[in-house]
């Protein structure tokens, strides 16, 4: 893929500074010390890398285009690749960022970091607003995997590595107890999104995908519908159309350049692709899509 200086801007975890841990992948902060002077932190960005919040207060987030309000306690997940934003002048708590690399260890792939399908969207929301009984574990967790990574201590990355796995595991438990489906119902389409995620650019072939996921053609596509409502063609078209809205928006590439980025090399279909999926020209879909930031973000 091509990078563009003027495409959304993507942060990497070195941003941080410098700290005795950062260079094995991880850093915790305060979020609000995060607020107060990491300002490029609460605009429009991206990252290649996990973030996992632990907040209270009220505030809001956009990832996506779809914007949360925040109030009481609430966790986020923000997985790698997401587009996202915050209002939090009045929210507090913790934030942990890690790389794939700092999770996994020395653990084999595939990364079972995919295993958590709350950080990638789709069937699961990246939000949960915990009620009073919800949440002490992970909330702990937080506050161990910080005590560590303040103190350096010996084996402090061993012992941050097992907090953290055991975090994602009070995580998906959490997220479970919030989604009408089921984490095993969403097997197959969760590494289908996770194909698609790796993909989309190179192939839109649904017959490679299923030849990928070891499935034939009309199981994936049942299987998705049945979860979804979507076809794979339709999703394959949904994730081209957010890369090419997330460009739309937040850089100032030309229409054909966009066009090149998410793997079109031809930008007459790839005009009539957003036509088609968009409802509305070409040249009218920044503006629409800015007016929309506009409203979310308000």
């Amino acid at each position: 893929m091509r990078i563009s200086k003027k495409s959304v801007p993507l942060i990497p975890l070195t941003d941080f500074g410098s700290s005795p841990l950062l260079e094995y992948g991880i850093f915790v902060e305060a979020f609000e010390e995060c607020a107060s002077v990491r300002h490029k932190r609460m605009e429009v960005h991206r990252h290649d890398y996990v973030e996992l919040f632990s907040l209270q207060g009220q505030g809001s987030v956009l990832i996506d285009f779809e914007n949360r309000r925040l109030s009481g306690r609430s966790l986020v997940a923000i997985g790698p690749g997401r587009v996202h934003a915050w209002q939090a002048n009045k929210m507090t708590g913790l934030y942990i960022a890690f790389t794939q690399e700092f999770f996994d260890g020395t653990a084999p792939p595939p990364s079972t970091l995919f295993d958590y399908p709350f950080m990638f969207g789709g069937e699961l929301s990246s939000v949960i607003h915990l009620k009073s009984n919800q949440g002490a574990q992970a909330e702990g967790l937080f506050r161990d995997i910080n005590c560590e990574f303040e103190k350096h201590e010996k084996l402090a990355v061993e012992m941050m590595r097992h907090q953290l796995r055991l975090l994602m595991v009070h995580l998906s438990r959490l997220y479970a107890a919030t989604s009408p489906a089921p984490f095993a119902a969403v097997s197959l389409v969760r590494r289908f999104r996770q194909a698609v995620e790796r993909s989309f650019r190179a192939s839109t072939s649904v017959r490679d995908y299923a030849q990928a996921l070891g499935v034939t053609t009309s199981h994936l596509n049942e299987s998705l519908r049945l979860e979804t409502g979507l076809t794979a063609r339709e999703l394959i078209r949904a994730r081209l159309l957010l890369e090419a809205k997330r460009l739309l928006l937040h850089s100032e590439l030309t229409m054909a350049e966009i066009g090149y980025e998410v793997g079109f090399e031809d930008p007459s279909y790839f005009s009539r692709f957003i036509r088609r999926e968009l409802k509305t020209s070409p040249a009218s879909v920044s503006p629409l899509l800015a007016n929309l930031l506009r409203k979310v973000l308000v």
